[in-house]
C-alpha cells in the first residue's frame, strides 16, 4: 500500500497550518509511536514516517524531523522545517531520503509502525489522498471518486447518481467499491485497459454495475504509465545500433484538477534524452485521443554516418507520435499515422 504517501497528503493541512508560525519544538519522544506510520529500508538505513501531535514526522538515525510539504509534480515530498537538506519524496511504495545533505536513493517500503497505523483502512486513505476518475463509451459514462463522494454519471450526461463514497474492498486484482444502498458497485482492476474508441491506454480496467446494467471502461491517468525512464530498443522496425543510446525519460507537469467531476483536463510534461548522439528535448501534450510531441531542440555534435542517420529516424518518429500503447510485458510503443514507430522497454 502507498501509505506513507496517503498519510502524509492527509496530514499536509495540519503541516501547513504552522507555516510562518515560529520555529517549532523538537518533535518529542521519539520511543511514541506514529500514527498512520510507515516503515522504510533505504540503502540499509531504516526510517520511519507518521504523524505526532498533528505534525508529519520522519525518524531517521536515532533523530526525529519534523517535516512540511513541498510541491511537487508525482508523489508527495516534504522537507524537514528548519533543515532543507533533509527531504523525503514518496512515490508509491518506494521513494528518495535526503537526511542532512546524504542521499539515499533506494528506499522500499517494509511495513506499517505502531497504533493506530495496523488498524487503520489504507484503501479509504488511498481514496481520500487523490481524485480516481474512470470513463466508458456507448453509453458515455465516468465515475468520480473524490475521498469523499462516488459520483456515477451515465447515458451521456443524462443520468447522475451520488453517494457516500463506500470503503473499499480488496479483490482479486484490485478493489471494490459498493454502496450501502446496493444500488451501484464500481469494481477497480490493477490492469492495462486500452479506451475502445482512441485506443488510448489507461493503469486501471473499470467496471461500473448499477441494477442490471453493467458498463466497462478504463481510469487513471495514461501519465502514470508514461512517466519515467525508458530505453528505446527499436526505431522503425530497426534494431538501436550497437553502441548507440536512445533514451526517453518523461517529466510530468503539474495536473491541472477539473472544473467539474469527470471533466477530462490533458495531462503536460517534458521528453529528454539521448537520441544516439545528441541530447534532446521536447514538451509533450497527452489528450484523451493520443499523445503529441512538439519541436525537438537537440545538441549538434556530429558522429558516425549510420548513428546520425538513425538519430535522424528516431528524432523524425517522435516529432509525429500521435499514438501510445503498451503490450503485456509492459513495453511502449510510440507511433504515428504512417506507422513510424518508436519501441521502448522500461531500464
Amino acid at each position: 500500500m502507498k501509505l506513507s504517501r496517503l498519510l502524509m497528503v492527509a496530514a499536509a493541512p495540519l503541516v501547513m497550518a504552522a507555516c510562518g508560525a515560529p520555529a517549532p519544538e523538537p518533535a518529542g519522544d521519539a520511543s511514541a509511536s506514529l500514527a498512520f506510520g510507515t516503515d522504510y529500508s533505504c540503502s540499509g538505513m531504516d526510517i520511519s514516517v507518521g504523524i505526532l501531535d498533528e505534525e508529519t514526522v520522519l525518524r531517521a538515525n536515532g533523530k526525529e524531523y519534523r517535516m512540511a510539504p513541498v510541491k511537487t509534480a508525482s508523489g508527495a515530498k516534504y522537507a524537514a522545517e528548519g533543515e532543507p537538506e533533509t527531504s523525503f519524496w514518496n512515490k508509491g511504495e518506494g521513494g528518495t531520503l535526503v537526511l542532512e545533505g546524504v542521499e539515499y536513493a533506494d528506499c522500499s517500503q517494509v511495513g506499517g509502525y505502531g497504533e493506530p497505523a495496523g488498524a487503520i483502512d489504507t484503501a479509504e486513505l488511498e481514496t481520500a489522498a487523490e481524485t480516481f476518475t474512470a470513463r466508458g463509451n456507448e453509453p458515455g459514462w465516468t465515475v468520480t471518486l473524490d475521498g469523499t463522494t462516488l459520483t456515477y454519471v451515465y447515458a451521456y450526461g443524462e443520468g447522475r447518481y451520488e453517494a457516500p463514497q463506500p470503503a473499499a474492498e480488496t479483490v482479486d486484482g484490485g478493489k471494490r467499491y459498493a454502496t450501502a444502498d446496493g444500488n451501484l458497485a464500481v469494481t477497480v482492476l490493477d490492469k492495462v485497459c486500452a479506451d475502445d474508441m482512441s485506443g488510448m491506454p489507461y493503469p486501471k480496467t473499470v467496471t461500473v454495475q448499477m441494477e442490471d446494467a453493467r458498463v466497462q471502461g478504463c481510469g487513471g491517468d495514461t501519465q502514470d504509465l508514461l512517466t519515467g525512464a525508458w530505453d528505446v530498443i527499436e526505431v522503425n522496425g530497426a534494431p538501436v545500433m550497437p553502441g548507440a543510446v536512445l533514451t526517453m525519460t518523461f517529466e510530468a507537469n503539474a495536473r491541472t484538477e477539473p472544473d467539474t467531476p469527470g471533466q477530462f483536463v490533458p495531462d503536460t510534461g517534458r521528453v529528454s534524452g539521448k537520441s544516439g548522439c545528441n541530447g534532446y528535448g521536447a514538451d509533450y501534450t497527452i489528450s484523451g485521443e493520443g499523445l503529441s510531441v512538439g519541436d525537438v531542440t537537440t545538441t549538434e555534435m556530429a558522429c558516425e554516418p549510420d548513428i546520425m542517420e538513425q538519430e535522424q529516424a528516431f528524432q523524425d518518429a517522435l516529432r509525429q507520435v500521435t499514438a501510445i500503447s503498451f503490450d503485456e510485458t509492459g513495453e511502449m510503443e510510440l507511433r504515428d499515422h504512417e506507422f513510424r514507430q518508436i519501441y521502448a522497454r522500461r531500464p
